[in-house]
């Protein structure tokens, strides 16, 4: 708990006031953020190939909702042309997870260590975590879908490249994204 307070302090330092890193000398934090990494990876992240997508299938409610939101302004119903949610790490980290965002399961004879596997926290949820969809419509009256992780513009997974609009474009056709998702 009291690494927690000391992850999240700089963050909030006008409400705390205080400096925790004499509670963690030498390498401690560093060691505390390694394990943190490691549970979060494997409770609501990513997790293993074995049980996948057990771990982040919590998330599937919110991924219905961006689709149905997106539906219903394909039906051109605009009083959804701005939905918003707030959640937390809980919820964003297996959300980038369904998503295809933070990564791939990794095999049980693979443990995560940070020597093998770039998934980090800090990067799929950081503080100010965030995913926004933008809808557009192109001159054919296509809808487009350009998406923003953590306030970047970010590519849907691999497998959705077919949806793309254009060669190494962030626009993805709404029709085919939906088809890359099984929707």
């Amino acid at each position: 708990m009291l690494y927690n307070l000391y992850a999240i302090a700089p963050a909030m330092a006008e409400e705390l006031g205080g400096d925790f890193t004499a509670y963690f000398p030498g390498d401690s934090a560093r060691l505390f953020g390694y394990l943190q990494d490691a549970q979060d990876f494997y409770q609501m992240g990513p997790s293993l190939a074995e049980h996948a997508p057990v771990t982040y299938q919590m998330a599937a409610a919110l991924e219905d909702d961006f689709f149905r939101e997106v539906d219903a302004v394909a039906r051109g119903e605009l009083s959804h042309g701005a939905t918003l949610r707030f959640t937390h790490a809980e919820i964003i980290v297996p959300f980038a997870a369904i998503l295809g965002l933070s990564f791939t399961p990794v095999p049980h004879a693979q443990p995560y260590d940070y020597a093998t596997n770039r998934w980090r926290g800090e990067l799929v949820a950081p503080l100010t975590a965030n995913v926004q969809w933008d809808v557009y419509r192109d001159a054919t009256g296509a809808l487009l879908i350009k998406m923003l992780y953590n306030e970047q513009e970010t590519d849907f997974p691999p497998a959705c490249d077919p949806a793309r609009f254009a060669y190494r474009s962030h626009f993805y056709d709404y029709a085919k994204l939906k088809t890359c998702y099984a929707r």
